[in-house]
């Protein structure tokens, strides 16, 4: 008996021994693949902090941020509750009923929520967006006093622009056009003053305010409600709004991110668990100790480097924000090649979001092309106010109504023009899938229409040319 003891505590010390030699190797091998890419990023002259990626620092009473009605909720911490909107709202699909060439259906709302109009709804909002309203007139924004591991809040900031998206929407319908203008205009400015944040979360919320603007932006062209001086005002708005620079720059902001906390692993004599949303043991403080024990700290690090490799090709050097244009072909590519490759220990962190981070790029080229089509509408609509038709070429346009018109991100060629008759054109991109389909986009009926931006055009529907759908 003492034998067989003497034996099982020897085999139990050589393992101990073994998986002590096995992290000792692996911890030496990721730390020296750390310390490399590290050196690689600060040589390729790539910020080392948030701090060097954050707006100036500017006086209170010219920050967005700083605004009584906006810096609560911005530092998390929200005053008495506010108004807040039914849920049917909340649908994401409802402000972008312009991509199926459709009008929202306020009177099915009206009916889901056994209301005659509108105004119990939104008149608690009023003294709220008044202030929104002036928080965005102010010519500038540091969301934050100092940029490090926190992110801002944002609380509230999307019920707030889908207020301001549905105001617009029923001032159009009751022919206040310059009412539904200043709300899609305090919506573009907050995009523009958020353009230099440098969180992910951020530029989330901006693509989200751009969703917002273009379905009372698409129904005022629609119905022909703006005129020259409010669409030229519009233009203005639209022209300097650049989703692809600032989804760059906050891609570059999570491998800084990815940086400081290898830097905290490096700290401590083990890694934390709080690096994985969940441990590949399951959850639990069971599971946490089994992570530790049988993952090595270098294996975190060979990760991390990994994601930061994946961002860099993808979201780094595949925008190029100077010539307006996303490379979406190679970041596929890039996906599909990471998806594709055995899980192997270094890689398995890596392979977790690739289906999220490539959803949210698809949606951030999508607004940005829309954004695009957006402007070129307008000017569209200016010559028809002008001539009443429409131009025969989009270079009709310069330089009257357009001092240049923008280029498809995808291909970084004209926008596809055609005009169909003299009331109505076809405006659109080639869409993510890099082909020429006519103007077709592509949409999922099987459940409720869904936009599929990874097949089809991205189309500008036209006033009265409601184009066929490819399901």
């Amino acid at each position: 008996m003492k034998l067989f003891l003497k034996r099982l505590l020897s085999i139990f010390l050589a393992l101990i021994g073994i998986l002590v030699l096995f992290h000792l190797i692996e911890d030496w091998r990721g730390a020296r693949a750390k310390d490399q890419w590290l050196k690689a990023s600060i040589s390729a002259g790539m910020p080392q902090t948030l701090e060097e990626m954050a707006p100036p620092k500017i006086p209170d009473a010219e920050n967005f941020a700083t605004h009584p009605a906006v810096a609560d909720d911005l530092a998390g911490k929200p005053g008495k509750p506010g108004p807040v909107l039914p849920a049917v709202f909340s649908d994401g699909d409802l402000f972008r009923a312009w991509e199926r060439g459709e009008r929202i259906d306020l009177d099915a709302l009206k009916t889901t929520l056994k209301i005659n109009d509108f105004k119990a709804i939104l008149a608690p909002f009023d003294t709220q967006l008044v202030g929104f309203k002036e928080a965005s007139l102010r010519p500038h924004c540091r969301l934050m006093t100092t940029y490090g591991n926190e992110i801002p809040g944002l609380i509230g900031m999307r019920q707030r622009g889908r207020v301001l998206s549905l105001r617009a929407v029923i001032a159009l319908r009751d022919g206040k056009s310059e009412e539904a203008m200043s709300d899609i205009l305090t919506i573009l400015r907050v995009v523009k003053h958020l353009k230099q944040e440098p969180h992910l979360i951020s530029q989330l919320l901006r693509i989200v305010y751009v969703r917002f603007s273009l379905q009372p932006i698409w129904e005022g062209l629609g119905t022909h409600q703006w005129n020259d001086q409010q669409l030229s005002r519009l233009q203005d708005a639209l022209v300097d709004i650049d989703l692809l620079g600032s989804w760059r720059q906050s891609w570059i902001a999570e491998s800084i991110y990815q940086r400081e906390g290898m830097k905290q692993i490096a700290g401590g004599p083990i890694w934390s668990t709080s690096f994985l949303n969940d441990s590949i043991f399951g959850k639990g403080r069971i599971a946490n100790l089994l992570s530790i024990v049988f993952i090595p700290k270098g294996w975190i690090y060979q990760n991390l480097i990994n994601v930061g490799r994946l961002h860099q090709a993808q979201f780094i050097d595949g925008i190029d924000p100077v010539h307006h244009h996303l490379d979406a072909r190679e970041f596929d590519a890039i996906a599909n090649s990471w998806s594709q490759s055995p899980r192997t220990p270094y890689t398995w962190l890596a392979k977790l979001d690739i289906d999220a981070t490539s959803q949210h790029t698809r949606r951030m080229g999508h607004s940005q092309s829309s954004l695009d089509q957006a402007f070129v509408a307008c000017a569209l609509e200016r010559y028809f106010l002008a001539y009443r038709t429409y131009p025969e070429r989009l270079d009709d346009l310069v330089p009257k109504y357009a001092d240049k018109i923008p280029v498809d991100i995808l291909d970084g060629k004209s926008l596809c023009y055609r005009k169909e008759t003299k009331n109505s054109y076809l405006l659109y991109s080639i869409g993510w899938n890099g082909t020429d389909e006519g103007g077709n986009a592509a949409f999922d009926f099987q459940h409720q229409p869904h936009h599929l931006l990874e097949k089809g055009d991205w189309v500008w529907m036209s006033p009265r040319n409601k184009n066929t759908f490819a399901p």
